[in-house]
């Protein structure tokens, strides 16, 4: 999976409201949406308001509907909103621009929720480059004992070091009371030639993603990031995390 563009979705459930319509007013709203991807509480405690992430037990009460904005013709019909989790591994695909007006998320027991549903949205606002994994070379943040971070930018954690290199991939470990875990948190990452990473989970970067759920992995569209305007940030504490960035020789 070649992640040009990322921009999350929150929608906060307060127990009455049923359905959510995407909105008209996001980055992506205007381009070909290529994935949808929902994400529970197994892999991302909080939203990016300090919300509860709805457990998987809740999202199977959720499904989602969306229209192709160029036909009005419908490209997923009240499909289980679990089978866009990003361990789920099911090939679907939306490639489309949406029509706002008729896509939603339609909860068929409202009662059941407090939580917030996180869904992320893979777009393109430009032909895609070729990812290129042949002679790769890799540079490493660590960053020991990190507590609990807030919107740490790269550059303050040494990412100046890769300011003109060409990233195609990013893996993230971290590890709590000398365990591997998945990371939970966010990174936002902002590219000089005007693609944006807007708060990806960190659990779709984790190290071991692909050979514990059997997916894809996750490259970059030739990403040349700002490295003072991207930032990390962990809803935990850990004992330490290591950010490592790939790039072409």
């Amino acid at each position: 999976m070649i992640i040009q563009n990322f921009d999350i979705e929150t929608f906060f459930c307060d127990g009455v409201k049923k359905e959510f319509y995407i909105p008209k007013d996001r980055a992506y709203s205007r381009h070909r949406i290529e994935k949808m991807i929902a994400f529970d509480s197994t892999m991302l405690s909080k939203d990016i308001y300090g919300n509860y992430i709805s457990t998987a037990d809740n999202y199977k009460d959720v499904y989602i509907t969306m229209y192709d904005a160029n036909n009005q013709h419908v490209i997923i019909k009240e499909i289980p909103s679990q089978l866009l989790y990003d361990r789920c591994n099911i090939k679907m695909d939306v490639n489309a621009v949406i029509d706002t007006n008729l896509s939603k998320i339609i909860i068929t027991d409202a009662a059941s929720f407090a939580t917030s549903l996180v869904v992320g949205m893979c777009y393109d606002t430009q032909a895609k480059g070729i990812v290129n994994a042949t002679r790769q070379r890799s540079y490493t943040l660590n960053l020991v004992t990190p507590s609990k971070l807030v919107n740490k930018t790269l550059r303050s954690i040494g990412g100046y070091a890769l300011s003109d290199k060409v990233i195609n991939k990013i893996e993230i470990s971290a590890v709590m009371a000398g365990v591997d875990v998945v990371p939970d948190g966010y990174l936002y990452l902002r590219e000089r030639t005007g693609k944006v990473c807007n708060y990806m989970p960190l659990s779709m970067l984790h190290q071991k993603r692909a050979q514990l759920i059997n997916t894809d992995t996750v490259y970059f569209d030739n990403y040349k990031i700002d490295m003072d305007n991207s930032f990390i940030r962990f809803n935990v504490a850990y004992d330490s995390v290591a950010v490592t960035f790939f790039y072409n020789e």
